[in-house]
């Protein structure tokens, strides 16, 4: 349950790994003004209870053995997040946990290592995972011990917001970002991954999807330049054309621009051209967090059960 969107996951576990049976998206905007005043509005708590209404259905076709449901920046910071909490556990029949943001950057690195294979992330890279309320930053070495985390408490509809406000007035972002690349500063050549709603939605656009299909999706690479062309084009028209554009699901033509502000930020901080777009990530990690065995390695291999999460 994110500042943006509310998500669901259901997987099936083989001796192969995990295997998608149902994976839903839906723009709930929970985090709507909550930059400025802390506290989540009745229509944002409504919108967002409706969707977990029609995720409960959802889950009952498919009798899960496990269930974790999460929630991201908007309950983090939401004063009155327990008012959404109380209701939301009475319609799912779980807990609702409010993680943290380097437990979110974790669980976004479980995610997407699980997508790729040895020789792909056998190098020192960087996962992004840009939200709506935050951005969270990984950094993992070759030898893949002990990785660099950080949570950044700007985000695509955060970002949004702000601009805003200030209207003409420029929003620098290196700031927020500064810290984090100077732990970092000798990770050179350094290698991108993108996950996450926004680094999807970028890779649907520049393949120009009709449909979002998460297999093409996964693993394209988006360079500087096709990213500068993506948001040039966007910021010519307003959100209600960007809904109707092939590949960019409804509700999220006004955080877009922002979202690619964030990422041209750190693509310069790390002086890289281009980065890998993962399909996978903080869901799929929320899913492989509940198999007490699993290791964040990407070379770990999954025990044969067949039951559902």
């Amino acid at each position: 349950m994110g500042s943006n969107s509310f998500r669901l996951l259901v997987s099936q576990l083989s001796d192969s790994g995990l295997h998608p049976l149902h994976k839903n998206l839906r723009t709930v905007r929970l985090g709507q003004g909550l930059s400025q005043t802390s506290i989540l509005t009745g229509e944002a708590i409504a919108r967002g209870l409706a969707v977990l209404t029609d995720y409960k259905k959802i889950l009952e076709q498919y009798q899960p053995v496990s269930i974790r449901a999460c929630g991201t920046a908007a309950l983090r910071i939401a004063e009155n997040r327990t008012e959404f909490i109380l209701e939301a556990e009475k319609i799912l029949s779980v807990p609702i946990e409010i993680i943290s943001g380097e437990e979110e950057a974790q669980l976004a690195l479980r995610g997407t290592l699980s997508a790729f294979s040895n020789s792909e992330s056998d190098k020192p890279f960087l996962i992004i995972d840009v939200g709506g309320g935050s951005t969270e930053l990984i950094y993992l070495a070759k030898d893949n011990a002990h990785p660099t985390i950080q949570s950044i408490a700007v985000g695509a509809v955060t970002l949004t917001e702000k601009l805003a406000r200030q209207q003409t007035a420029p929003v620098d972002l290196r700031p927020e970002f500064k810290d984090f690349f100077g732990k970092i500063r000798n990770a050179r050549p350094l290698s991108i991954i993108a996950t996450g709603g926004t680094a999807t939605a970028l890779a649907a656009l520049d393949l120009g999807l009709k449909d979002y299909d998460g297999q093409i999706v996964q693993g394209h690479l988006l360079d500087i330049v096709h990213l500068d062309n993506i948001f040039n084009r966007l910021s010519q028209i307003s959100p209600a054309e960007r809904n109707l554009l092939p590949g960019l699901e409804q509700g999220r033509g006004d955080i877009i621009v922002a979202g690619i502000m964030i990422y041209k930020i750190i693509l310069e901080h790390a002086e890289v051209q281009q980065m890998t777009i993962s399909d996978s990530g903080l869901l799929e990690g929320i899913v492989l967090s509940q198999l007490p065995a699993y290791k964040i390695n990407q070379a770990t291999k999954y025990p044969a059960d067949k039951d559902s999460i």
